[in-house]
């Protein structure tokens, strides 16, 4: 099972590299789109931010997906199918991060949906979490529309969870 990159009508998504240092730094530099996930990064936050993800893709053969339009001539942001220990407990996250003038189209309703359905149907999870900022009504009302329930909080923090299968 090859989870290079993977498509949504309106999207391409290709596997995190090396060579995508510089995107991850204007990421990292853009306060609107840093703003929920921690704030703008230093070069060596976003360093050691790209070093774990590349690490993660070569260990388990999912990770972070830089996200384009479907011509491929634009990034819209990034996706994420990764694992994360979330309070001692291994889990699996899914997520997403948009650059503002992609937001309100529905894009990240249709990467987080792709994202749920590699970790379900490729991966073969039947659990998924989503974290996102307790004050992001935006990203939790994206959450809700793929189906995911709200859990509980943490710190300032929200985590959703799939719905369990009956």
């Amino acid at each position: 099972m090859n989870l290079d990159t993977f498509r949504t009508p309106r999207l391409f998504a290709e596997r995190l590299t090396a060579a995508h240092l510089d995107e991850i730094r204007r990421m990292h530099l853009d306060a609107t789109v840093m703003h929920y996930l921690g704030g703008v990064r230093t070069e060596e936050q976003t360093q050691e931010y790209l070093r774990k993800n590349l690490e993660h893709w070569e260990r388990y053969g999912f990770g972070l997906y830089i996200v384009h339009t479907a011509a491929r001539d634009a990034v819209v942001g990034r996706a994420v199918v990764r694992h994360l220990d979330l309070d001692g407990t291994p889990e699996v996250e899914i997520g997403y991060a948009l650059y503002p003038e992609w937001w309100g189209q529905g894009l990240a309703t249709e990467i987080a949906n792709k994202c749920l359905d590699i970790g379900r149907s490729q991966l073969g999870f039947e659990s998924l979490v989503a974290v996102t900022q307790a004050e992001n009504r935006a990203s939790r009302h994206v959450l809700e529309k793929c189906g995911m329930e709200y859990e509980r909080d943490r710190n300032e923090w929200v985590i959703y969870r799939t719905k369990r299968r009956t």
